[in-house]
């Protein structure tokens, strides 16, 4: 019978030169996801709908009738408002 030997690869052990620069960059990639986190959840949302349709039916939303909309997410800028005014935005 084989042995399984569980020797840690160079990265997971703390202090070494690969470990701190792994480190470095997940935590750059942490503060990207961070910044944009609804984002990056409606994206991920969306690939897997995409990907296999079938996988909808398991989330508590299926069913919300209420709010079941078509939704499309629209980025645009506009110029400050000064307080207490009414503008009008178009698409």
């Amino acid at each position: 019978m084989a042995r399984v030997i569980n020797i840690p690869f160079s990265f997971q052990i703390i202090g070494t030169e690969i470990n701190l620069k792994v480190q470095e960059q997940l935590q750059k990639a942490w503060q990207v996801i961070e910044n944009n986190v609804e984002e990056m959840g409606k994206s991920l949302f969306r690939s897997l709908f995409k990907a296999d349709p079938d996988l909808m039916p398991r989330y508590p939303f299926f069913k919300d009738e209420w709010n079941k909309i078509s939704y499309n997410d629209y980025k645009g800028t506009h110029a400050d408002q000064a307080a207490n005014t009414w503008f009008i935005v178009f698409r």
